[in-house]
């Protein structure tokens, strides 16, 4: 319980600064993205005696949480520039999604992944319609602000195992 609520808070305190450079400056910052998959692994590694897995189940477990949202979500990406001639996605999103990513189940972080999606879109007609004129498709938005809260949204969702996977 102290474990989640310490690592808990500092995967929040990342959230927050990742999602207010994202918003101001269009950058998600290296360094918390570095704080973000430590502490991940850390909380991973000390979580891992309750699970009763070896050292290297736990290596595989936690490599497969980062590595599948990330890599799905940069072949996403890298086709997007194929076709479209133009980049669709932010590295700094991708490198969060890998970085966040070891902290959920993978079927969670997709989830994420969803909701962030979601909250994007649905804020981004809202603003239109406020305005009243439409975005159009080709305008950027910081989507780290979407996708950091989402993961941590998502993983205190599983701690407090309300989200059945």
């Amino acid at each position: 319980m102290l474990l989640d609520l310490v690592c808990g808070s500092l995967f929040l305190y990342c959230v927050i600064v990742i999602a207010r450079d994202d918003f101001a400056f269009r950058i998600v910052p290296d360094r918390f993205l570095l704080i973000m998959f430590a502490t991940g692994a850390l909380h991973g590694f000390l979580t891992a005696d309750s699970r009763g897995e070896s050292f290297v189940e736990t290596i595989s477990r936690l490599a497969w949480r980062s590595a599948a949202p990330g890599l799905c979500v940069l072949s996403a990406a890298m086709l997007y520039r194929l076709f479209r001639r133009k980049e669709g996605l932010g590295l700094g999103d991708i490198k969060l999604m890998a970085a966040a990513g070891i902290w959920l189940p993978v079927l969670a972080s997709f989830y994420a992944i969803a909701v962030a999606s979601i909250a994007a879109l649905v804020l981004t007609v809202a603003i239109g319609l406020w305005r009243g004129k439409a975005m159009a498709l080709t305008h950027s938005l910081p989507f780290a602000v979407f996708l950091a809260p989402a993961f941590w949204l998502l993983w205190l969702l599983e701690r407090m195992q309300l989200l059945p996977l």
